[in-house]
């Protein structure tokens, strides 16, 4: 009798549940979409019990969509955004609404760091370097600003851990969500020398034991199985970092494979045998689901946000029948390379930039803007700039290589991956299973659960490349030279960008 997986996929703006049969193909799906809050200018806030809710709703609907496959499920995975800081107490209920990765008001205090020594303290400790994302910094904002918060404080978690401990009961900590902050360079053990080194000493005891989840499985509880339809018992392993599933998901296990996840932001990510601090005072390592195995990982804060802010504020001409997506592909795909002279920097989130630098007060611009030209100009240089920041990250990788694995919300788009072949000059391959980061939490739940004797076994039954995108070498030479202007943007507004914070800055004193 066939068995089957259920990955869960927590990600930021949708929760995602797939039913996998042990070949890995797709057998149902459900999808939920959740809610941001933004209290105030640069902050960016979840409800922790909604999100929670969505889950068990999301997972319901699935087992509606196929009741049978699911009285056969294996084992459940999950994989979830990362960083933040979610917090509760000690009956285990939110002290307040989480932290996001999108939050921006730690700038101040990552700012202070890069000033005052810490940030290349912490470099040397972790090979991560701090940005607004990470929970550290927004620790110590929390420290500064909410004290009463952290002392109502019992345990300090991430995302996936709160739904691990939703569905489980277990309050725990996963090593692909805490290593990159608080493990040491090329050790996969916990270290209090950064709690130090960050000034928040008196939350180290906040943070819970932490556990393999390719290894370490809970058990749904009952509660939740029956609002759920599914068994109670079952095994349920993880949380990963989603950046940790999607590789794994896009079969991404050995040393220089690259991967590039299209989505909220741009994940660009090599794994390795061992870490590396190749490029210094930049990006992350981090310790990845297999045993000695970590993740160089590059990641732009915004990636088809620059999309869904174009499609959101400035819109596509209506086409009846068409979605909105469908229109925006064929405008771009109609639009000649160059966009007709436009040039976009992609830095659309408030929070700035974490990859290949680190500035919270970069912005998004289009530079050659005329009367001439017509939204599909802007929207195809939407595409052509995120392709070139992802072009800067690939330059900074510790290792040469010449294949990518795309996935994500912008892995469905031809015209968009044909335009990262071309900008980088990379080989482009997207996979037959669009939702890499619910297939890498179900394959980690395969391995955990003993379904497969390992997670290469998994891998190697369930992922399949559908298409590979050769680049044009006339579109190569042509974005090599656009792509030595965009780099000369880049350098010309930095100081610009200092200085348009500093005046937005006088501007709201001034009110």
């Amino acid at each position: 009798m066939s068995e089957y997986l259920i990955g869960i996929d927590a990600g930021t703006s949708v929760v995602k549940c797939v039913l996998y049969d042990a070949a890995g193909r797709q057998v149902a799906r459900a999808a939920t979409g959740t809610e941001i809050s933004r209290p105030q200018p640069g902050w960016c806030e979840q409800d922790m019990n909604a999100l929670a809710g969505q889950v068990e709703a999301t997972l319901a609907e699935l087992v509606a969509k196929a009741p049978a496959e699911a009285r056969r499920v294996r084992a459940i995975g999950i994989s979830a955004q990362g960083d933040g800081t979610w917090l509760v107490d000690e009956e285990g209920r939110p002290v307040r609404p989480a932290l996001l990765w999108l939050d921006a008001r730690a700038a101040s205090v990552v700012r202070r760091w890069q000033e005052d020594g810490t940030a290349d303290r912490l470099f040397a400790l972790t090979w991560t370097a701090p940005c607004v994302s990470l929970q550290p910094p927004q620790l110590r904002w929390l420290q500064e600003n909410e004290p009463d918060t952290l002392a109502r404080t019992h345990a300090v978690l991430h995302a996936g851990d709160w739904i691990f401990y939703r569905l489980t009961g277990i309050l725990s900590s996963e090593r692909s969500q805490v290593g990159h902050t608080y493990f040491l360079r090329r050790s996969e053990t916990f270290s209090a020398q950064t709690f130090s080194a960050c000034g928040i000493e008196p939350w180290l005891d906040r943070i819970p034991p932490v556990r393999d989840g390719l290894s370490a499985v809970g058990t749904l509880r009952p509660a939740i199985a029956e609002r759920t339809g599914l068994p109670a018992g079952l095994p349920v392993a993880g949380p990963l970092f989603d950046v940790c599933a999607s590789a794994i998901g896009l079969g991404a296990l050995h040393d220089g494979d690259v991967c590039t996840i299209m989505g909220s932001a741009a994940i660009h990510e090599m794994t390795l045998a061992e870490p590396s601090p190749v490029p210094n005072g930049i990006g992350y390592n981090i310790v990845m689901g297999p045993k000695n195995r970590w993740l160089r990982m590059l990641s732009s804060m915004a990636g088809t946000l620059n999309v869904d802010w174009f499609l959101k504020t400035i819109g596509v001409p209506a086409s009846s029948g068409q979605p909105v997506y469908t229109v925006a592909e064929n405008m771009v795909s109609g639009t000649s390379p160059g966009a007709g002279g436009l040039i976009y920097l992609p830095f659309i989130d408030a929070a700035g930039e974490r990859s290949p630098f680190v500035n919270d007060a970069a912005r998004a611009m289009w530079f050659g803007l005329h009367s001439g030209l017509e939204k599909r100009h802007m929207l195809r240089a939407v595409y052509e700039g995120v392709a070139m920041a992802a072009r800067d990250s690939y330059e900074h990788m510790p290792k040469p290589f010449s294949t990518v694995r795309a996935a994500g919300g912008g892995a469905k788009s031809a015209a968009w991956m044909g335009i990262l072949a071309d900008v980088s000059g990379k080989v482009v391959n997207v996979f037959a299973e669009e939702e890499c980061g619910a297939l890498g939490a179900a394959l980690a739940a395969g391995t955990a659960s003993g379904l497969y004797s390992s997670l290469e076994e998994g891998v190697g039954v369930a992922v399949r490349i559908a298409r590979q995108i050769e680049p044009d070498p006339k579109r190569m030479e042509y974005y090599d030279e656009r792509y030595g202007v965009y780099k000369a943007l880049l350098s010309a507004v930095l100081p610009l960008w200092e200085e348009r914070a500093a005046a937005a800055s006088g501007a709201a004193e001034a009110q």
